[in-house]
């Protein structure tokens, strides 16, 4: 039993534009190719992920003496991480503050947009589109009861992702 944490801040040191699409289109790839790999090991192996996401403002800082660490400090990392603690295995939660944000994105990105048989013209699944269900309210330690979302792949990602998932060989 290895429990792993990985942090993914976008938007850090510096702001940058769609930094919160980026994110969530870095945690549906990996739970695709995690997927993946759970589908193809079967009983193998058990293999378990739980991801979470929130926006919102962070402070870093420097910190240790003898090694050094950037850190990320503020209520949207506790956010997040209570994100991924309160989640389902093999699922993406996010804070409906982010739900909001990457369906607005996608509206925006619409507007004004014909929508055919061609989206490669239009630059709408640069960073999307993006699926969120609602998941309900749940009681979050140190929020109340917050409403969420799970975040899923759409089949535009899962096919996007056919053509660079590396697969291993066997010799």
């Amino acid at each position: 039993h290895v429990l792993s944490e990985y942090l993914i801040a976008g938007g850090c040191p510096s702001w940058e534009k769609n930094h919160e699409r980026k994110v969530a289109n870095a945690l549906l790839v990996f739970s695709v190719e995690l997927d993946r790999m759970i589908s193809e090991w079967g009983s193998t192996i058990e293999l378990h992920y739980k991801m979470g996401m929130h926006i919102g403002s962070v402070v870093g800082a420097i910190i240790g003496n003898s090694v050094k660490r950037y850190s990320l400090f503020g209520d949207t990392m506790n956010f997040a991480a209570r994100m991924k603690s309160t989640a389902d295995f093999n699922r993406i939660q996010i804070t409906s503050e982010t739900a909001h944000r990457l369906m607005e994105g996608d509206a925006e990105k619409l507007k004004g947009k014909k929508i055919d048989g061609d989206n490669e013209n239009i630059n709408l699944y640069k960073y999307g589109p993006f699926s969120c269900s609602r998941r309900g309210i749940i009681p979050v330690k140190g929020k109340g009861d917050v409403e969420t979302f799970w975040l899923s792949p759409t089949e535009h990602i899962k096919n996007a992702l056919k053509s660079l998932t590396l697969r291993s060989t066997s010799s």
